[in-house]
């Protein structure tokens, strides 16, 4: 796991919960409870959501994020009862505009991943997981890198193999699939959520472990190789 990855993940959460709760708000302040909107939830600031769930938005996520990886939390929304006995269907609307917000943050972001893609901001990755979509592209002088005299391992997730980037990107070294992750667990790159790591295994031509990269950055991964192979004095012949 990238070292960064943990905190983006806590951002994405006090995002997503944020939006989630302020939508449950403004729809019930438009539907005639402002019970949401005078306690300030009706906001896309995420601290009189957390003043309210200061455990539900602060501390347990803090705590699993350190501890998984991954935050946990939860958050609520205030209402009047009555209301809601007045106006079943108006609560109804409330209740569904917190999802609704999460699905428009997540279409959002699709879009945004689809024009980066289709712009050269983003690239495929060689490693296609729930949590890594694509990745930041590099110079097209790093792209097209030839690595000889070594093997670069790619060790996919869930979800994808490497076959689809071969072709896009007509790699010329080899790429290996591992659907079982047994390759995965022989070189204990799998972590807790069962996704792999983004780490760089170099391999020497006796088929001996040379030296790991456990803090992979896919905007400079192939700059950094190119570093690696020549502090380990491979030869490489560039196209």
């Amino acid at each position: 796991m990238n070292e960064l990855e943990p905190v983006v993940w806590l951002i994405v959460f006090v995002i997503s919960i944020t939006a989630h709760e302020a939508a449950h708000a403004w729809a019930a302040y438009l539907g005639g409870d402002p019970t949401a909107y005078l306690g300030g939830q009706v906001s896309l600031n995420p601290l009189p959501h957390m003043r309210r769930e200061p455990f539900g938005m602060v501390v347990i996520p803090l705590i699993s994020t350190f501890t998984n990886g991954f935050p946990i939390g939860w958050a609520s929304t205030p209402y009047d009862p009555r209301w809601e006995e007045l106006h079943p269907r108006r609560a109804a609307w409330m209740a569904a505009a917190g999802p609704a917000a999460n699905l428009a943050l997540a279409l959002a972001a699709l879009v945004a991943l689809r024009v980066g893609l289709e712009v050269g901001v983003f690239s495929l990755p060689a490693q296609l997981d729930a949590t890594h979509l694509v990745v930041a592209s590099t110079d097209s002088v790093a792209e097209n890198t030839k690595f000889a005299q070594a093997t670069t391992v790619t060790l996919p997730g869930r979800g994808g193999g490497p076959a689809t980037v071969v072709e896009k990107k007509a790699a010329d070294f080899p790429m290996l699939s591992d659907e079982s992750k047994a390759v995965a667990t022989a070189y204990g790159v799998l972590n807790p959520r069962g996704f792999t790591n983004r780490w760089t295994f170099y391999i020497d031509k006796a088929g001996k472990v040379a030296a790991i990269d456990k803090a992979v950055r896919p905007e400079t991964s192939a700059e950094d190789m190119i570093a690696k192979l020549g502090e380990l004095k491979v030869a490489m012949n560039h196209r």
